[in-house]
């Protein structure tokens, strides 16, 4: 009967040993399979926030780009066109028959509009809107084709709007050229 009991004693002892190595091989691989879901994770985390980081910078580039070409498709162009009238405007005042009476300025207001304002100086003109008309048709082709000019630049809608002030700041006449 010892016989058995230590056979018995030495197979759950035997069984015991392999149970415990078996076990701690076990965890060691959970470990190592932990270790490297971890890495993993962080390897992944990385990237995401790395591709995120690019989309954020490639979508600001994009607004700004947006941006540049919407200023450069609307206010800048007439301002633009703007300037150069003003640089003009001694061409402008033959055309209407104004030399030396009168005060040129061109100003872009909005994306879309051109607008001439022509003080007259020392003229009792004020209650003759007729011969305002006159004038103004005078240089009708100049302010057509600045409204054909802004329409080819890619502005919408265009509009040039002509108005004559007396020396106090009262509107006279306007036209709008469209």
């Amino acid at each position: 009967m010892k016989k058995i009991i230590i056979a018995v004693l030495l197979v759950a002892g035997l069984a015991f040993m392999t149970a415990c190595g078996s076990v701690k091989d076990a965890a060691e691989d959970a470990g190592d399979e932990a270790g490297k879901l971890a890495d993993n994770v962080r390897d992944g985390a990385e990237n995401l926030a790395d591709d995120v980081k690019d989309g954020a910078a490639d979508l600001g580039d994009n607004i700004q780009d947006g941006v540049e070409n919407l200023t450069d498709q609307s206010g800048s162009t007439v301002e633009s066109v703007a300037s150069d009238e003003r640089m003009n405007s001694d061409e402008l005042a033959r055309q209407l028959d104004l030399t030396g009476n009168a005060l040129i300025d061109v100003t872009a207001d909005n994306p879309n509009k051109l607008n001439y304002h022509i003080t007259l100086i020392g003229e009792d003109i004020e209650s003759d809107t007729g011969a305002l008309s006159e004038r103004a048709q005078m240089a009708e082709n100049t302010f057509e084709d600045k409204v054909k000019e802004l329409k080819d630049k890619g502005v919408d809608n265009p509009e040039v709007i002509v108005t004559f002030f007396n020396e106090d700041g009262q509107s006279l006449y306007s036209k709008t050229y469209q």
